[in-house]
């Protein structure tokens, strides 16, 4: 513990001298006052070697932390509630003392202003015990004091607080860090200013050390959309790394720097796991879109609306006429008449005949007829405005299935409502793994790729993530797309700090060792860093410790310091009121 201030102890000695002796009754004079206090026989003292020694004065409960630590908090709620009175009195004080300086005058206000921190100790007596002498029970009050003084703002805060224990247990750590360091300056200092710096000291190291130990435990807090793209693509079955789930781009670039074959092997699997978790949404269980795995989906596809069409017939209504005029007309509006493909108007004049020759009904039979031939002449088809008006006349026939079996309360009709939607995300998938590039050629979907294609099957559904491929295209680009391949500061500092910076330093540490041959050694030794903080980055140790979210944003600097730094003004103000100057200066006074 810190050696008392000699001037608080001699003031807080005169001062309990000074009460003593007005308070305690008079003592009778000795009869012979030159040997009033020589160890005469029979008399208690020293002479007597049978007299009982004299006790000690015990300050009981009064010299206990907790009496002392109390004591320390009340002082605290005093000063707070009396803050506002007491910067009031302050500011008339100082005008009243310009105003004095200025004009000769001698204008006196009262120190003590009802309502302000004193009127509230005075109530408080009863619950306000006499400082002690201890310089640990002093700190333990200094410390109560801070305490006090931030209960006030501090609830208010709290109460505000969407983790209110959380914001409650910051702002009591960062009052008690701030009463200790006020603590322990009083013992070496009777300046007020280097108490109030203590204050501010003793709270910031507080939350510093609470920035630092959340940092330690959880490196890299990660944001509510972040942890919205992890969560989508976990429950996808795509395995993020620790860079791509937080989105911290130093870390990235060092995956990619330095996790060598594991981050490669890695991310190899992720494209692997989402290339199934997109073909999963046509109903197609595979790790890769190849050629042999996309032609038997459309096979397969082909065979359950078949079937299913067989057991059902369309009933031709208004809407169907409709659907089909517009697209016959759409298709008429951007092709010319000499360029138009025949294959569209006879499509068209077979679906009314059969129409006309079937009671206002398609047989099932009929229908799977035009659908297979429209869908051989749409797989064949290069031209976009052909293909739109097939998958149009595909489309209006399908939704008129499915009217009629609703109308007729077919039990197929949910199996054929979930075909049609394997099928339309099917397209899709054509479109996305029919794009340029290495991975695409051997069968893997990027996100990129993904999003491309469901932003071209409908801009508008997917801006409003509609559709079952949209929230995974969108999580995919959020969470998976790679960083810039080189040139870029970041990873050249990434490389130089793994590589470079560990195989100098190893080489000098080996020439101090061991010279030349030394110097080779622990050159060698360094560059065999990076290889091991990559091994330890990539396993899935370090990837939990990585991406943990044990802590994520607990510490707020805001919550941890609105309350003591009122306090902590409100205690500074009360202690320059005059009449609740510290004992050891009015004391000297």
């Amino acid at each position: 513990m810190v050696e008392v201030n000699t001037a608080r102890a001699r003031a807080l000695a005169l001062a309990k001298a000074r009460a003593s002796a007005a308070t305690a009754p008079a003592k009778a004079a000795p009869a012979d006052p030159y040997f009033a206090d020589l160890p005469v026989p029979g008399s208690p003292g020293l002479g007597d070697p049978k007299a009982a020694p004299v006790p000690k004065p015990d300050g009981g409960f009064n010299e206990t932390a907790f009496a002392q630590g109390t004591s320390g908090v009340n002082e605290g709620i005093a000063s707070v509630l009396g803050l506002p009175v007491d910067i009031t009195q302050g500011a008339l004080r100082l005008g009243a003392a310009g105003i004095n300086a200025a004009t000769g005058s001698d204008i006196q206000l009262p120190v003590n202003a009802a309502g302000g921190s004193q009127t509230f100790k005075d109530m408080m007596a009863p619950a306000i015990r006499p400082e002690s002498d201890d310089p640990t029970n002093q700190v333990v009050r200094r410390i109560g004091q801070e305490v006090g003084a931030s209960l006030v703002p501090a609830a208010g805060v709290v109460a505000k607080s969407a983790a209110p224990i959380r914001s409650a247990i910051g702002q009591l750590a960062t009052a008690t860090g701030s009463g200790a360091a006020a603590g322990v300056a009083q013992q070496v200092s009777d300046d007020p200013y280097v108490e109030l710096a203590a204050q501010i000291l003793g709270g910031g190291a507080v939350v510093g050390a609470a920035k630092l130990g959340q940092k330690i435990i959880t490196p890299n807090p990660m944001s509510a959309e972040k942890l919205a793209v992890r969560d989508t693509l976990a429950g996808e079955g795509v395995d993020l790394t620790a860079g791509q789930a937080t989105g911290n781009k130093t870390l990235k670039y060092a995956e990619s720097e330095v996790g060598g074959g594991k981050a490669a092997d890695m991310l190899e699997k992720q494209s692997e796991q989402f290339t199934r978790a997109a073909l999963g949404r046509a109903g197609i269980s595979a790790p890769r879109a190849t050629p042999e795995v996309m032609a038997k989906a459309y096979d397969d596809l082909g065979t359950q609306f078949d079937t299913l069409a067989s057991r059902n017939n369309i009933v031709a209504d208004q809407a169907m006429g409709t659907d089909l005029g517009g697209v016959v007309r759409e298709y008429n509006s951007l092709v010319n008449e000499s360029a138009r493909a025949p294959i569209v108007e006879n499509t068209l004049r077979d679906i009314v005949d059969a129409v006309k020759n079937n009671g206002g009904t398609i047989s099932g039979e009929a229908y799977k007829s035009m659908r297979s031939r429209l869908g051989r002449s749409l797989r064949g088809s290069k031209d976009p405005e052909l293909a739109g008006a097939l998958k149009g006349i595909m489309s209006s026939l399908d939704d008129a299935m499915e009217r009629s079996m609703a109308a007729a309360g077919s039990p197929d009709l949910g199996s054929w409502q979930q075909v049609r939607s394997d099928y339309r995300n099917y397209l899709a998938l054509v479109d996305a793994v029919g794009g340029a590039g290495e991975g695409a050629a051997a069968g893997l979907i990027s996100p990129a790729m993904l999003r491309q294609a469901v932003a071209r099957q409908g801009k508008g559904a997917y801006v409003r993530g509609q559709g079952d491929l949209a929230r995974l295209a969108r999580a995919g680009v959020a969470g998976m797309t790679p960083l810039p391949n080189s040139g870029t500061a970041s990873r050249l500092a990434v490389r130089g700090a793994t590589a470079g910076i560990p195989a100098t330093l190893g080489a000098i540490v080996g020439n101090d060792a061991g010279g030349g041959v030394g110097m080779l050694a622990g050159a060698a030794a360094g560059t065999m860093a990076p290889n091991a903080l990559g091994a330890a980055m990539m396993s899935k140790p370090g990837q939990a410790y990585l991406t943990n979210q044990l802590l994520p944003n607990t510490v707020r600097v805001p919550q941890m310091a609105a309350g003591p730094a009122l306090g902590a003004a409100a205690n500074f103000n009360s202690n320059q009121q005059n009449n609740t100057l510290p004992l050891r200066i009015r004391a000297l006074n």
